[in-house]
């Protein structure tokens, strides 16, 4: 899958503020009824995964 600037950009942030973000993912998630299948890696990553900050290599 590649990405483009802006795309790497947004998994950076999503990245540093997972923990922030997970309730707010999860919640989405659920009241949509959206599957996590529909969104990148990284979204599933933060809402199966702790509460922390997710730190991928580059």
């Amino acid at each position: 899958e590649t990405l483009s600037i802006a795309g790497r950009l947004v998994e950076k942030v999503m990245n540093s503020c997972a923990a922030k973000l997970k309730p707010y993912l999860v919640e989405a998630l659920n009241s949509t009824g959206a599957s996590m299948n529909d969104y990148s890696k990284i979204v599933a990553q933060i809402c199966e995964g702790p509460a922390k900050d997710i730190h991928q290599p580059e």
